[in-house]
């Protein structure tokens, strides 16, 4: 069995990920009601991902996570405003 875990953001589609054990998941995306600005929305999953696994979460929470942050920031311009969105938002369900 191999060990390896990847994620792969795939913009508005969300996000797939395969497991340590070989399967996969498929995450979707929580897209903002318009979007204004996707620069740096692939930096903001990143740093999503890794700090929800840093909080020992699964790489599946972790990824829906990192969707839906990536969501609140593509409704924002630039990242002025993204907390104010994260905070308005509704978290996705057993985050």
């Amino acid at each position: 069995m191999n060990s390896a875990s990847i994620v792969v953001p795939w913009g508005e589609k969300g996000a797939m990920g395969y497991l340590p054990d070989g399967t996969t998941f498929v995450q979707p995306a929580f897209p903002p009601e318009k979007v204004v600005d996707s620069v740096a929305a692939g930096d903001t999953f990143i740093a999503a991902l890794i700090s929800s696994l840093s909080r020992k979460q699964s790489l599946k929470e972790a990824t829906k996570f990192a969707c839906w942050v990536a969501g609140a920031k593509v409704g924002v311009v630039g990242f002025d405003g993204l907390a104010d969105a994260l905070s308005q938002a509704n978290l996705p369900d057993k985050m």
